[in-house]
């Protein structure tokens, strides 16, 4: 059995998701690895989708110009519909997943662009934007990749930047639990990125672990 079914059933039949925590950390899974284990887990875990729309419309809101978005974990564009049709000053909003089946199922809308992510993020060449945005996906990526994705967007983000998810301010180790997060980056680390690069903090959102920033320059 490859590495790619058994984590199949490690994860979905036995709910054992340390056993995908782990190989993912030690580098075990090719991106090619990853599209396939993400479309498996679209058709058995259909709702993959969580954010607070209030949180993002108070980064939206607070630009007053036409923007135009980069999404890192776009899903099949929820986040991205409701944002459209609040905000008419939006031009263009691109959505990129590793999720092939969530792209192929992306709602509709003549502003959204879904874009399947084919290599590594900080691989794929982004234009310069205004806005990026990442609901509940960087936790998917190790700390490594998460510098990563933020060294090579950073610069190309004209004016703001939304980042959501469930972390604890110092960071965790995961372990157990039904879930593929796998980042140890906490609160502090974010910020502390931000700082450095000149960013300043519109606002910091909190709801047990759910955590969200708004930065901007």
């Amino acid at each position: 059995m490859n590495l790619i079914e058994q984590t199949k059933i490690e994860t979905i039949d036995h709910k054992n998701w340390d056993f995908y925590r782990d190989n993912y950390l030690a580098g075990n899974y090719t991106h090619d690895d990853l599209i396939v284990i993400n479309d498996y887990w679209f058709d058995i875990l259909r709702e993959q989708v969580f954010f607070h729309p209030a949180w993002a419309k108070r980064l939206l809101g607070f630009l007053v110009d036409g923007f135009e978005v980069v999404e890192l974990g776009c899903y099949c564009g929820e986040l991205a519909m409701l944002m459209l049709n609040q905000f008419p000053n939006i031009y263009s909003w691109k959505g990129y997943d590793v999720c092939s089946k969530a792209i192929k199922h992306s709602k509709q809308h003549e502003k959204y662009h879904p874009i399947h992510l084919s290599e590594k993020f900080w691989d794929t060449k982004i234009e310069a934007h205004d806005v990026f945005v990442s609901t509940h996906t960087l936790e998917h990526f190790a700390s490594h990749e998460v510098f990563s994705i933020l060294d090579y967007i950073e610069p190309k983000t004209r004016h703001a930047m939304y980042l959501e998810m469930p972390i604890k301010e110092k960071g965790k180790v995961w372990r157990g639990g039904g879930s593929s997060h796998v980042l140890r980056w906490g609160r502090v680390h974010f910020r502390s990125f931000f700082k450095k690069r000149g960013w300043k903090i519109l606002f910091e959102q909190e709801k047990g672990m759910d955590w969200a920033i708004g930065v901007y320059k």
